[in-house]
């Protein structure tokens, strides 16, 4: 699949931009399961905290991880002074809907509640998503519970 100029592997395996100096990874933002991890990347110029980009990969639900390349693009928010936050949540063969909702709601109060230990401004948090990553970023930014 073509993504503008890119190639979308959808899965593969690929790793942050070697430019990002400060990240903090593998952050259990919840205790149900193994799987509901972030990891945070901080732009390496600008000024905190950070406005801030929730990425979650796609994947149907059944496959993908925060690492995948789902997020490449997503991270290109660090060139423009953004944190970004991707986010793993249970997958449809580990936990039946509403698993992943209830994690992708639970990784936007985790980022929120922890903002100042990591320098992200919990005001200024936009949702991306690309495939199953963008339901849940529609699903999650329309529920004004958690605002």
């Amino acid at each position: 699949m073509n993504v503008g100029n890119q190639t979308c592997g959808c899965g593969d395996k690929t790793s942050p931009p070697p430019s990002t100096k400060t990240k903090f990874t593998d952050i259990a933002y919840a205790t149900t399961s193994e799987t509901q991890k972030l990891d945070i990347y901080l732009p390496n110029e600008g000024k905190d905290p950070f406005p801030v980009i929730i990425a979650f990969h796609g994947g149907g639900f059944s496959e993908g991880d925060k690492s995948s390349d789902y997020t490449d693009h997503m991270l290109q928010g660090l060139n423009h002074g953004y944190a970004v936050v991707t986010v793993d949540y249970r997958l449809s063969g580990e936990a039946k809907f509403p698993a992943s909702i209830n994690d992708a709601k639970a990784a936007i109060r985790f980022i929120k509640v922890n903002a100042a230990q990591y320098n992200l401004n919990p005001n200024k948090i936009a949702l991306w998503g690309s495939s199953a990553g963008g339901n849940l970023a529609a699903l999650a930014g329309n529920n004004r519970r958690d605002k």
